[in-house]
């Protein structure tokens, strides 16, 4: 829909705006409040700020919104003896406010419990001709509704409250099931609170050996044939400084006073704030062209090895280091997931596809168990190389904008790690 005027991206709370919208609309304007669950003083504080005659709410009157408690059929009681025109919609989802040309859509309910969760809004000034087209809409919606009285809310009252006893005994069995659930998952978060401890002493000991240094996360345009393109990098302001050298923080030990990277050639980054990993470019000024994906050849007993970076809050086991093994004389495909600390490299789950060749593109998943030892002990050998080795790939990488935001001040330093050097970013709090 097109915006005229102004339009306002809310990610948090949105009450205040739907207050702000309804009390400023003229009493011309006819409001509409459209959301499945009501419950608490939200929805009445929007509409006692408003002026307008006619005032609509519309919902979805349901049993097991009634014996969840999500939607209080004692609220819709006094809307409806204020003057205010409730409305049963089937299966309505929808969360949205409209006043004149004013609309707020969103995931947030108009509940108490809404104003405690994550939710994300819009709110717009709409054009004349979207308004009219809107009013249409909502003509034909409350075609399909049906007008809820007084008389309708006190019978349904009596037909749910039998239900009660029912409902509650099944909420008891539910909410085990959920604190059985909560357990499982919890199994898995032990052994995150574990490897998160060791990447909090990688970031403390950013500087145990080189001093680190600053550099400013900038974003550049391009023009591409299918449009525009945005690219994040890090860059270094400092004329007499580069991020291919380092300095050692004791100027008085044996070894030389500084490091140099060789300048075009990747190296890995690791983001202390993601747990990223990223093959990037070193040069002078800048690094960037963040990679994520390399094949090898390396492996004799795999025909097809690839190494992927992944974001380890995004993966089935909590890893930023993904390897995948397959051999053209076997039907079994190999996954291996790894999370690297900055301290260590730690094996954290994987598992063994076999091709089901009665089923098209069918696979049966084992555990690692039936992954041979031997094979297993020749990649975490050589994984070290594979992820620390430089090597020149001037070409490809992605822009990893999600994780980075455009200005901010990061402190890039240099680590080792078996005695392969590695990029470490960590923020800054500047």
């Amino acid at each position: 829909m097109p915006v005229n005027e102004q339009h306002l991206f809310v990610f948090s709370d949105v009450v205040d705006e739907w207050v702000t919208v309804a009390s400023n609309t003229s009493p011309e304007d006819e409001l509409f409040i459209f959301s499945p669950y009501a419950t608490g003083s939200v929805i009445e504080k929007v509409f006692e700020t408003n002026k307008s005659e006619n005032k609509f709410f519309i919902t979805s009157v349901t049993a097991e919104a009634y014996l969840s408690k999500s939607l209080d059929f004692e609220l819709l009681l006094n809307l409806l003896k204020s003057g205010i025109k409730v409305f049963h919609l089937p299966n309505l989802h929808a969360k949205v406010l409209i006043s004149g040309k004013n609309l707020i859509l969103g995931s947030q309910n108009f509940t108490n419990k809404g104003q405690l969760n994550i939710e994300a809004s819009v709110s717009l000034k709409i054009a004349n001709k979207e308004a009219r087209k809107l009013q249409n809409k909502i003509n034909q919606v409350l075609e399909d509704a049906y007008f809820i009285t007084v008389q309708h809310l006190e019978s349904l009252i009596k037909e749910y409250q039998k239900l009660e006893v029912d409902y509650l005994d099944l909420s008891k069995k539910m909410k085990k099931l959920d604190q059985k659930t909560s357990k499982l998952l919890d199994a898995s978060s032990l052994s995150k609170s574990k490897l998160r401890v060791e990447i909090a002493e990688t970031k403390n000991n950013l500087e145990s050996e080189f001093l680190a240094k600053y550099a400013r996360v900038t974003y550049k345009e391009y023009q591409t044939y299918s449009g525009e393109f945005d690219y994040c990098t890090l860059q270094i302001s400092n004329q007499w400084n580069s991020f291919t050298q380092f300095r050692r923080k004791n100027k008085e030990s044996s070894k030389s006073s500084a490091i140099t990277l060789e300048r075009g050639k990747r190296y890995l980054c690791f983001d202390t704030t993601s747990f990223r990993l990223f093959w990037v470019n070193a040069n002078l000024r800048q690094i960037g062209k963040f990679l994520t994906c390399k094949w090898l050849s390396d492996l004799s007993i795999y025909d097809v090895c690839k190494i992927e970076l992944t974001t380890p809050n995004e993966e089935e086991f909590f890893s930023n280091i993904k390897v995948y093994l397959s051999s053209f004389k076997s039907e079994e495909a190999i996954t291996l997931f790894f999370m690297f600390t900055g301290k260590s490299i730690h094996l954290v789950g994987g598992y063994v596809d076999k091709k089901i060749s009665s089923l098209r593109n069918a696979t049966s998943r084992k555990d690692l168990s039936h992954f041979p030892k031997k094979h297993l002990s020749e990649v975490v050998k050589k994984l070290p190389q594979q992820l620390f080795q430089p090597f020149y790939q001037p070409k490809g990488g992605s822009s990893p904008n999600r994780f980075f935001s455009e200005n901010d001040i990061k402190n890039l330093g240099l680590l080792e790690f078996n005695g392969w050097k590695y990029y470490v970013i960590s923020d800054t709090g500047i």
